[in-house]
């Protein structure tokens, strides 16, 4: 039963494009809308690719519709992306319209089933989303250390690092404000002060804090290496700034796996 294998999964994967880290409600209402969606799309599409006129109606008017979802944030440009995704996968088949209706019954059951999943997996770690938004924010903020200490190497060009630097700040704050979301949405961190809740909370504070003093501090690094190239001292400030970045690099990789640092930090 291949064929039927196929469509429900269909239905899951279409679910899944739409489920990104986020607070398990918005998780949950954006597949229920996406179930409903991609169910009415399916049917509409079915009955009526079988005329050309109608086919190039619905292509016009969805692909208008739900490109304009992109408007409306991140989760509903998925939303918008997996309806057209049903489209696109649909708009050649062309069957009885009993068999439509059973496809669409598939694709449902199919995203219903993925939901589901998502929820009872939710249900089983609920602070593993964290864990692992929280984890991506560590790393970023480690690649901004080491942009910050290519600053201190000889011969070192500034107009490139200084825009690898502002593409790496907004990388960071981009991961800090998911990592908010996710963190201050969650009713189970919020209402409850459980001790991983608390120590989540704290290891992203204390991550904020580093990484504000890092962007506020600023030299006149052309200044620096025309003082100290010749002692050799800035080389040594690189190394330290590199080892601290990859210190957070463990950090966030234990974090991520739930596996404790096997040495303590140096």
């Amino acid at each position: 039963m291949l064929q039927y294998g196929m469509t429900l999964s269909l239905g899951a994967l279409c679910a899944s494009v739409v489920d990104s880290p986020g607070p398990i409600v918005h998780r949950r209402n954006a597949m229920l809308i996406t179930t409903v969606l991609i169910t009415l799309i399916y049917i509409i599409v079915g009955l009526t690719n079988s005329n050309i006129y109608f086919t190039g109606i619905v292509i016009a008017c969805f692909s208008f519709v739900f490109s304009m979802f992109f408007l409306y944030g991140l989760r509903a440009a998925a939303i918008g992306t997996a309806s057209l995704l049903i489209m696109v996968l649909s708009i050649d088949d062309i069957r009885p319209w009993t068999e439509v209706l059973f496809s669409a019954l598939l694709i449902f059951a199919g995203s219903i089933w993925y939901t589901l999943l998502s929820y009872f997996f939710y249900r089983l770690r609920p602070y593993r989303i964290v864990q692992q938004t929280l984890s991506d924010s560590i790393h970023s903020v480690s690649e901004f250390l080491r942009a910050k200490a290519k600053f201190y190497r000889q011969n070192t060009n500034y107009d490139d690092n200084y825009a690898d630097l502002l593409q790496l700040q907004v990388t960071v704050h981009e991961k800090q404000d998911a990592v908010r979301e996710v963190l201050f949405k969650t009713r189970e961190i919020v209402r409850e002060t459980t001790p991983e809740g608390r120590f989540l909370l704290l290891v992203f504070v204390d991550m904020v804090d580093l990484f504000e003093q890092v962007m506020s501090t600023y030299y006149n690094y052309k200044q620096l290496h025309e003082q100290f190239d010749a002692s050799g001292i800035l080389i040594h400030y690189e190394s330290v700034i590199i080892r601290i970045a990859d210190e957070l690099d463990d950090i966030a990789f234990s974090l991520k796996t739930g596996v404790p640092l096997a040495y303590p930090l140096r």
